[in-house]
């Protein structure tokens, strides 16, 4: 499998980076944010007549630096042969150059399953969701036109993510399916303990929340799987994303949670 092209960590510098145009190394380097060009030495070794008696093979992912792509900055570097460094840097299925990277499957999976949440979620447009069964007069909630809210940005995230190949449009895709999920979970909560029924009475439960209910979740796994795909996929900060990652499932779980058990015999609805 060839290696995309990108910045790899320099194999005979440590701690600088050089330009790998997805066939040889150039001559650019990018070290403390500036770029220039320096041709690469013989590898580490190599005795007279060019014999290497030992070869470096680097490894890890390409890396975003925010350099330029010499190729596309007009540039006109002299190549390296890269067999002198032990062919390319190590090939990591799914990885490409910082501004380009592939997803990898997980993540496919999961942008998927967060547009097909909001599609899902689009049938319940004007369906009921829950009504009174045993007060005089019939009371209860609509979905109305509230998927028009939630819809899109569920929608638009997993397309973002899936089709847009810019980590800050991938981050906003999973933000956008995050809130998302948030307005939608919301919304199973308050039809369902809304003060508008009397406390201890009872209520049906209609298709249009049933239908929601089922958006909610295909989107709750889509977006656990795009979130979970990217930090697998992290090689910095992966700690702090575990965390953002388990708070945010708390958050949307514990609204889930209490969409499916709250009625109005929960003691925080009110009677009128």
């Amino acid at each position: 499998m060839s290696t995309a092209e990108g910045w790899y960590d320099d194999p005979s510098s440590p701690g600088r980076l050089r330009y790998w145009d997805g066939g040889d190394w150039t001559d650019w380097v990018n070290e403390n944010g500036e770029t220039r060009s320096e041709p690469l030495p013989p590898p580490p070794g190599a005795g007279e007549g060019g014999v290497s008696r030992e070869t470096a093979a680097p490894t890890g992912r390409p890396t975003e630096t925010g350099a330029p792509v010499p190729t596309d900055a007009g540039f006109t570097p002299g190549v390296q042969p890269a067999q002198a460094w032990d062919d390319a840097p190590a090939a990591t299925a799914g990885t490409a150059d910082a501004g380009t990277s592939e997803l990898n499957q997980l993540q496919r999976i999961g942008f998927a399953l967060m547009a097909l949440g909001g599609l899902v979620s689009f049938a319940a447009i004007g369906q009921e969701a829950t009504r009174s069964v045993d007060m005089p007069i019939v009371t209860g909630y609509d979905v109305g036109n509230g998927p028009f809210i939630f819809g899109p940005l569920l929608v638009v995230g997993g397309a973002l993510g899936l089709f847009v190949k810019n980590p800050i449009a991938r981050a906003v895709g999973l933000l956008a399916g995050t809130a998302g999920a948030f307005v939608l979970f919301a919304l199973l909560l308050g039809v369902r303990g809304s003060d508008q029924f009397v406390q201890d009475s009872q209520i049906a439960i209609k298709p249009g929340w049933w239908i929601l209910f089922v958006a909610g979740v295909i989107a709750l796994v889509g977006l656990a799987a795009a979130m979970w795909g990217g930090i697998a996929k992290a090689s910095k900060n992966r700690w702090l994303l575990i965390v953002a990652f388990a708070v945010v499932m708390a958050i949307l779980l514990l609204l889930l949670v209490m969409g499916l058990i709250t009625d109005p015999s929960s003691s925080w609805v009110q009677p009128d």
